[in-house]
């Protein structure tokens, strides 16, 4: 291996090994929720609540609180 070759592995080991945490940073989207406007009654499955929540045009859905309400969620 000549002196060049050395050099481009050496260069590629360091982008290779600092590069993840300086180059690329990841844009984290906020959620809203909203109780949902369709679901009626104690919600006691998620599974139920995601049944209205993609009628609702949400990206996903659970049911909370102690009163069991389906709330949905979707990007800010």
């Amino acid at each position: 291996m000549d002196l060049s070759m050395k050099v481009f592995v050496v260069v590629l080991l360091i982008f290779v090994t600092t590069g993840d945490r300086t180059l690329v940073q990841v844009a984290l989207a906020r959620e809203c929720g909203s109780p949902s406007h369709k679901f009626h009654g104690m919600c006691t499955r998620d599974s139920n609540c995601a049944n209205i929540w993609l009628t609702e045009g949400f990206k996903t859905g659970k049911c909370v609180g102690i009163r069991h309400r389906c709330f949905c969620y979707k990007n800010c």
